[in-house]
């Protein structure tokens, strides 16, 4: 039996941002700033939803969204920092993730 987390062991949204902040402890611009906290919020909520399954199709559906929200950004080095800060704040493993998004691409590959 699963047992249910207290109030007190589950990380709220000021502790996953508290973790992005350590963990990306570059300024961001004003224009990326508000499309960071928004994917930092949806991502710590999806953690915490019992039925929620970081599967392949929600891999590359954030992926692409990370992709399309930070068109422009600069500097292009800082991309991967803030991907991997806003994966690993809310308990997700960027690594896992990019790896299940190549896998759903090289399947849609191989079948054209």
């Amino acid at each position: 039996m699963r047992s249910a987390k207290t109030l007190s062991e589950r990380k709220t949204i000021s502790d996953s941002k508290r973790a992005f902040h350590q963990s990306f402890p570059y300024v961001i611009s004003p224009v990326y700033r508000r499309v960071t906290d928004e994917l930092l919020v949806e991502l710590h909520l999806l953690s915490h939803q019992k039925e929620f399954n970081a599967d392949p199709l929600f891999a590359t559906g954030l992926i692409q969204v990370f992709e399309a929200f930070t068109q422009g950004y600069r500097p292009k080095e800082h991309l991967k920092d803030l991907f991997d800060s806003l994966c690993r704040s809310s308990g997700f493993d960027p690594i896992s993730i990019k790896q299940q998004n190549q896998k759903i691409h090289e399947i849609v590959a191989n079948e054209n």
